[in-house]
């Protein structure tokens, strides 16, 4: 009725400075739908991609990502509608959906283009999103973290381009970050420690002797010595260089989505079964 008699939906909340947009996820009426009230509000003018006054700083998006974290509301339907009006997922957007710990959400996001920002210096091979995973406080089931793990490892971890002609060996800062990396998740998590260094090793990553002497028992990747000494099979140097590129475009899982190839093809690209 407000928007039959003119109201603006762009105007933003003098407190917190959230449009109406913003807001639609967090209802909580039962006969509500959200999709259905974020139809209206488009068609009335409302910017899905509008930041909102100066204290908001997020987009709906972000919103209807937070508002499954609220209660027994999933505003999965939310996230999709604003998906198919054009919503940008930026790299905030990612990390929010890792910090509700809502894998489903995660697989949207990347399908649909999700930022996943620059490799970090700390470690090279991967970004914020995954290492915000591997530093995260479980909130949900361990079967959730564990498919965010293997959804970011498969759409971020790859050869940086800076590097992609040349291999360090000798131990560095970098060696030492993953390291520890492996080393942590090898305590709780033994299968993803040996899932994330069969992704390393695959994607041109030379570990230290004593990475090596740490991936043993339960951690262990049978093939490892043996790949290691001799030079890397034609199809993984070719995948190599399409991941760092497929990256550079957001997320790999997207990049490789929108190949038009045999499925086997993109499921190599995407190292399904690293192992």
């Amino acid at each position: 009725m407000l928007l039959e008699h003119g109201a603006d939906p762009e105007v933003p909340h003098r407190k917190n400075g959230c449009t109406p947009l913003h807001l639609a996820h967090f209802c909580t009426i039962d006969d509500t739908h959200p999709g259905s009230t974020i139809d209206a509000l488009r068609d009335a003018g409302a910017c899905v991609n509008s930041p909102g006054g100066a204290k908001c700083g997020k987009r709906a998006i972000d919103h209807a990502i937070q508002a499954c974290d609220c209660g027994e509301h999933q505003r999965l339907d939310s996230v999709q509608v604003l998906l198919r009006a054009g919503a940008q997922v930026a790299l905030q957007s990612v990390l929010i959906a890792i910090d509700v710990a809502n894998p489903q959400f995660v697989e949207l996001l990347l399908l649909a283009g999700g930022d996943c920002g620059c490799a970090l210096e700390s470690t090279k091979f991967w970004g914020q999103p995954l290492n915000r995973v591997l530093c995260a406080r479980l909130k949900g089931p361990r079967e959730c973290y564990k498919r965010m793990f293997r959804l970011l490892a498969q759409g971020t971890v790859c050869l940086p381009v800076t590097r992609a002609q040349k291999t360090c060996r000798g131990p560095s800062n970098q060696h030492l970050a993953i390291e520890s990396e492996l080393r942590a998740m090898a305590k709780d998590h033994a299968d993803l420690a040996r899932y994330l260094y069969a992704f390393l090793l695959r994607n041109a990553f030379y570990p230290t002797g004593e990475i090596r002497s740490l991936t043993v028992g339960a951690c262990a990747v049978e093939w490892a010595d043996e790949y290691l000494e001799s030079a890397p099979p034609l199809q993984d140097l070719a995948v190599r260089v399409l991941r760092s590129h497929l990256y550079q475009n957001g997320n790999i899982l997207y990049g490789a989505s929108r190949l038009r190839m045999p499925s086997r093809i993109v499921n190599a690209i995407l190292m399904i079964n690293p192992l």
